[in-house]
């Protein structure tokens, strides 16, 4: 663990010199423009750390209420740069922590990963009945690696804590959060009981496909899943038949609202390589190690939260947001804040052409910043998954109704016996 620290803080002083200079070049260039500066050089460092300080940029990134959007930008880029293993190498000694024969319980299965993360690697295989699976077989030694960069992170916020800087942020809070969600991705116990639990809701929704997972092919170190051939091949291009894509992206948005008001999970890592437009009109989605339970009462505040916004109830916005909320200023001003949320819901676009969820997020998440109003981090999780998938939604179905979509599901949540009947 001391050397894991030692070239932690050798790399993070190796770059801070760098910055500054180029900091000071930008002075005069505008706050945008140091901020995406900053980002730039938070993204190569984290890099240059590893897979595990990658993943830490992957859930800073989903963090906008407490860094600017130009930071956020470059943060969202990161993508693992984790090396496949091959299959022999993997698997080679490991019969106890696998608690599985892979090549004597399946009937076939590739050397080859066609996808590797920082925390495991996907293999394709068949069942000896002849199903198509995906099996994720966690890394070797990563646990160890996690917990010596747990350690690390744990320190270094105990440490900034005690920085004048820092005096109003949860820096000791959000290191706990990101901890939380780097060693819950090593729980592939969890994440199987999650998928179960969503394919399980997702039943009667033909519109949506989940992998099933197969139990009797998961160990403490292997998760074994049915294929979804959307995600062995490349994403559509603009060439594709739009309307099919179209379809698909209403899939994908009602399935995330179901996620949130009905089924209470937060699905915090959406990019395109976890959930698919499908060429047939439906939405795939995999991959539920940073899926996140939400308490009933959480997720009916959320909901509450949403259908104010959407009835420009701006008043109960606003009070909800700081019913809700983490933290508040000691010298908070309760009128100046909420004529400030009153006027950002007044203020937005009542049609599918003129509301936007990004524009929406970045103005809620600035107000919050400089109120010193901190959000509880689930609450934040909610908002940022509709903020990362408008983008994926747009470019197929520019004139969707994101807030009308939501009612039916908002009344689901809210009044489950009464929706099913």
């Amino acid at each position: 663990m001391i050397l894991r620290a030692a070239r932690v803080a050798a790399l993070t002083f190796g770059a801070a010199l760098p910055l500054a200079g180029r900091l000071v070049w930008a002075a005069g260039r505008g706050r945008e423009r140091r901020h995406a500066i900053m980002g730039q050089s938070l993204a190569r460092l984290l890099s240059r750390l590893g897979p595990t300080y990658v993943k830490v940029g992957q859930i800073l990134a989903t963090r906008a209420d407490l860094l600017p959007v130009a930071v956020i930008d470059q943060l969202r880029g990161l993508q693992d740069a984790a090396s496949p293993v091959d299959l022999a190498a993997m698997t080679r000694g490991r019969d106890a922590e696998l608690g599985i024969d892979l090549r004597r319980a399946l009937a076939a299965i590739e050397d080859t990963p066609f996808a590797s993360g920082s925390v495991a690697c996907v293999y394709r295989g068949r069942t000896q009945d002849g199903r198509a699976i995906a099996v994720k077989i966690r890394r070797r030694g990563v646990g160890d690696v996690i917990a010596q960069d747990v350690a690390c992170i744990r320190a270094a916020m105990r440490f900034a804590a005690t920085w004048r800087l820092f005096r109003d942020a949860p820096v000791e809070a959000v290191g706990a959060e990101v901890c939380a969600a780097l060693e819950q991705q090593l729980d592939f116990d969890r994440e199987r009981a999650m998928a179960e639990r969503l394919a399980q809701g997702f039943a009667g929704e033909p519109a949506v496909v989940l992998p099933q997972p197969l139990p009797e092919l998961c160990g403490p170190a292997v998760l074994t899943m049915t294929l979804i051939d959307a995600f062995t091949r490349e994403q559509p291009s603009g060439t594709d038949d739009a309307r099919r894509y179209a379809e698909a992206a209403r899939a994908g948005l009602r399935a995330l609202y179901r996620m949130i008001f009905v089924e209470g999970a937060i699905h915090c890592d959406l990019h395109d390589g976890n959930i698919r437009l499908m060429d047939d009109g439906r939405a795939a989605i995999v991959d539920f190690g940073l899926v996140v339970p939400m308490a009933p009462e959480d997720r009916l505040k959320f909901a509450e939260f949403f259908y104010a916004v959407a009835v420009n109830d701006g008043r109960h916005a606003a009070d909800i947001t700081l019913d809700t909320a983490m933290t508040v200023s000691a010298d908070l001003d309760r009128a100046a804040f909420e004529a400030e949320i009153v006027d950002l819901v007044g203020s937005l676009g009542r049609t599918p052409e003129t509301f936007s969820v990004s524009d929406f997020v970045v103005r809620l998440f600035d107000i919050q910043r400089r109120h010193r109003v901190r959000g509880t981090p689930k609450f934040i999780a909610a908002i940022l998954s509709l903020f990362v998938f408008e983008g994926i939604v747009r470019q197929w179905l520019p004139q969707l109704d994101f807030q009308r979509e939501a009612q039916r599901f908002i009344f689901m949540g809210a009044f489950p016996r009464s929706a099913a009947a």
